[in-house]
């Protein structure tokens, strides 16, 4: 069932000031009370808008992007031939592999609103990481240069020497919106590692 924006906003108001003006009669004041439910992205629907177009300029922009070039590194460290040209700018330097995290959560709330061809992509790309992962042989997914690689390995142990842990920050901000994707896509996982059995 899709529900349109304008009539959901509606009824909402509705329905509260009705609740309000029940307990108000009633002479208790009091609000209701109990958990809030999220409604998902795909029950509701936007009417013709600059909204509208702007969500599906996205769209179309996310999809242009080459998948497999948001790639190139995490395959090349992982010593996997790059299906695509490395992409220019972060992907070129040494926060290579950041601008995949904020694609996965991009297409993850597209994936979320319904959009079969946004769910196809981040499921592709999931399980390209998933040989990315397996080629590593340890757990480790990333698309940042060895020696990143091997700070996250000293933190993990403990042993990471440095002012703060803010260097370290490229491979979580990939790893993290792998998790948003991941639960778009039909499953709850807690870590990469499970995010990539979608």
């Amino acid at each position: 069932m899709k529900i349109r924006r304008r009539t959901f906003l509606a009824s909402s108001a509705s329905i509260a000031l009705l609740g309000l003006a029940g307990r108000a009669a009633a002479g208790t004041g009091a609000l209701a009370s109990g958990p809030v439910q999220p409604l998902p992205l795909r029950d509701l629907a936007l009417d013709p808008s600059p909204f509208l177009d702007a969500v599906n300029a996205n769209t179309d922009y996310l999809l242009f992007l080459d998948a497999d070039r948001l790639l190139h590194n995490f395959r090349r460290f992982a010593g996997l031939e790059p299906k695509g040209a490395l992409y220019g700018g972060w992907e070129a330097r040494g926060i290579a592999g950041h601008t995949l995290g904020h694609y996965l959560t991009a297409l993850s709330l597209t994936a979320a609103r319904g959009d079969r061809r946004a769910r196809e992509r981040a499921a592709y790309v999931l399980s390209e990481l998933a040989a990315c992962q397996e080629a590593h042989g340890d757990g480790y997914v990333g698309g940042t240069t060895v020696s990143v690689r091997r700070r996250h390995r000293q933190r993990a142990k403990g042993q990471f020497q440095g002012s703060s842990s803010s260097t370290l920050f490229t491979g979580w901000s990939a790893m993290r919106p792998s998790t948003s994707v991941s639960q778009a896509c039909g499953s709850m996982p807690l870590s990469l590692a499970v995010s990539v059995r979608v």
